[in-house]
């Protein structure tokens, strides 16, 4: 026979949650005499609990690795590091590698970061240190020491950290380098220039409109270069201009406007003969106040005989229109000799133009009135390239009204 009743085992009671206390509840009438309490051998936490909290814990670690694990894998580079390959680059002249870290300026053309033009600078960067690295979470700040020339300048570096994604390591890069600028004033009529004996065209460095004079923006790497200008003609020689770009990375502007062309002494000569051609035209007159002629009498009416007393003194020197116009300035005297009456010297400015026509010829013009700035003359171009070819001289205001753009 079966155990009788009174003889079975008591009965455990089932947990019902938890009480307001936070102890496992029981069912009423359990064998500990209805109080509730769990034999001492029990678990704290029923089964349920521990699976909510063993969820929540694994769920806590993927987080956690989710955000604590790139910092602990190796980056691919520190901030000094990129700042370092830009600096290598420059001192051995790798213009590839420079231009891909090179600020893109709106207005400045980058056409002289060649390989042949920035190992022919002078006094360019020859090593480098770097002095300090500071970094505030994604960004970092690289301090270098650059030695070039005679001189050694401290220059701050941008770094910014970059991630493909939270289990990539981080890359640090160099933000991008501003560089020193030159704005260069071309002269009328060039078509070409040479920094550093390397030709670069001016229409692919997009200068200014036609019929304006070109203004060019050039970005150089710290050092010197020599930049020649030619127009070509037998009357001009190359102007050279010497740019001296500072040992620093970052916003700098400096203008260049003293690359003039010249004549050469040829077209100086010829300026001077056609003068003395004017001057003798004029002298041969009768008149005391010969017209188109840069002297007069005062005060004599009566015809009479003209002399060279000295020969003229003048300059020529640069306009507005540079390659293409020269002004004249100068002084010399005459003596007039009228008929019946005492003879009179006559000081006199030679003031005139010196400029190159449309068909390449240089031509001199003067001004009787002393006073330069009453020349009227329109720039010629090519209508195929907009290149300006010459300059012709209006002479007086209807012409000017009548002028259609035409030099032919």
């Amino acid at each position: 026979m079966g155990p009788r009743g009174r003889d079975r085992e008591r009965g455990r009671g089932l947990s019902l949650g938890w009480d307001e206390a936070g102890h496992p509840a029981t069912a009423p009438g359990t064998a500990d005499g209805g109080t509730g309490a769990p034999p001492p051998s029990s678990s704290r936490f029923s089964p349920r609990a521990r699976r909510i909290l063993a969820i929540t814990a694994a769920t806590l670690l993927v987080a956690a690795l989710t955000v604590g694990l790139p910092r602990l894998l190796t980056t691919s580079s520190a901030p000094e590091r990129a700042v370092t390959d830009f600096l290598q680059a420059v001192v051995e002249g790798d213009a590839e590698q420079v231009r891909t870290a090179v600020e893109e300026a709106p207005d400045a053309s980058p056409a002289a970061l060649t390989p042949e033009i920035l190992r022919a600078a002078t006094g360019r960067l020859e090593s480098f240190e770097i002095a300090g690295v500071e970094v505030r979470g994604d960004t970092a700040t690289v301090t270098a020491l650059l030695h070039g020339g005679a001189s050694t300048e401290t220059v701050a570096f941008a770094v910014s950290s970059r991630s493909d994604s939270a289990f990539a390591p981080v890359a640090w890069e160099l933000d991008p380098v501003a560089l020193p600028e030159f704005v260069i004033d071309v002269p009328f009529g060039v078509e070409e220039m040479t920094l550093n004996g390397v030709s670069l065209p001016i229409e692919a460095l997009e200068p200014a409109p036609p019929g304006r004079s070109p203004q060019l923006a050039l970005q150089l790497l710290p050092g010197g270069y020599e930049l020649s200008i030619l127009r070509s003609s037998h009357w001009t020689q190359t102007a050279t201009l010497s740019l001296e770009a500072p040992m620093t990375f970052g916003a700098w502007r400096k203008p260049a406007r003293d690359l003039q062309i010249e004549l050469t002494e040829d077209g100086e000569q010829e300026v001077r003969d056609q003068i003395d051609a004017d001057l003798a035209d004029c002298l041969r007159s009768t008149s005391p106040a010969p017209q188109g002629c840069p002297f007069e009498a005062p005060g004599v009416s009566a015809e009479g005989e003209w002399a060279l007393l000295e020969e003229p003194e003048f300059e020529i020197v640069h306009s507005s229109a540079d390659g293409l116009l020269w002004q004249v300035w100068g002084g010399a005297a005459a003596h007039f000799a009228p008929q019946g009456g005492p003879g009179v010297d006559v000081p006199f400015d030679v003031v005139g133009i010196a400029y190159i026509d449309p068909s390449g010829e240089l031509r001199y013009r003067s001004d009787g009135s002393g006073d330069a700035a009453s020349f009227s003359y329109a720039l010629c171009m090519d209508a195929e390239t907009g290149t300006v070819t010459g300059i012709l001289m209006l002479s007086d205001e209807d012409e000017i009204e009548e002028w259609s753009g035409s030099c032919a």
